[in-house]
């Protein structure tokens, strides 16, 4: 009953993967020295291919590559935060693989600038800090900085951190 009918035969995929966005963007400046760069792929990847070898930072920075399959983006996670006042490039050679085993249609690269890191920093170490509601800056009657929690900033017993999106990252107040 099938006669003069093709069999119905799936494409191979031969479409390779593009890098949909990076964090941070390129050109961004003022960089936060504790910043996990990322790169979003346009399919999933083949997770033998993502990792040191096909993701490189310069200047050369120790940290690691991991892939996260559900959501296509890989990260590098510097070993000791990045340095201040540089210009770093990422760059994601061709020797990455969709799961099909399709390459990147080219080398990704990047390039961003980190700050300072100075205002957080002085901050940290220059103030006896106490939640306040007056803001900052500012100081209370017994002379300590107040903070506005609303700012994002926080404290626990032992760390200051920053709350998700306006940094993304715990910072350590020791």
């Amino acid at each position: 009953d099938d006669e003069g009918e093709l069999p119905i035969v799936p494409r191979a995929d031969i479409i390779p993967p593009t890098v949909i966005s990076t964090q941070p963007a390129n050109g961004a400046v003022n960089v936060t020295l504790n910043s996990l760069i990322k790169a979003t792929f346009s399919e999933a990847m083949k997770k033998t291919t993502v990792n040191g070898a096909t993701i490189t930072i310069s200047p050369a920075t120790l940290g690691a590559v991991s892939y996260d399959a559900t959501a296509n983006t890989v990260t590098f996670t510097p070993s000791a935060g990045l340095a201040p006042n540089t210009s770093y490039t990422m760059t994601i050679a061709t020797g990455v693989q969709d799961a099909a085993g399709n390459p990147l249609a080219s080398t990704k690269t990047w390039s961003f600038t980190t700050g300072s890191g100075a205002p957080l920093q002085n901050m940290l170490i220059n103030g006896d800090f106490e939640g306040g509601n007056t803001g900052w800056p500012g100081t209370n009657s017994a002379g300590k900085n107040n903070i506005n929690l609303n700012s994002g900033l926080g404290h626990n017993s032992s760390n200051w951190y920053i709350f998700p999106g306006k940094l993304d990252n715990l910072m350590s107040a020791t």
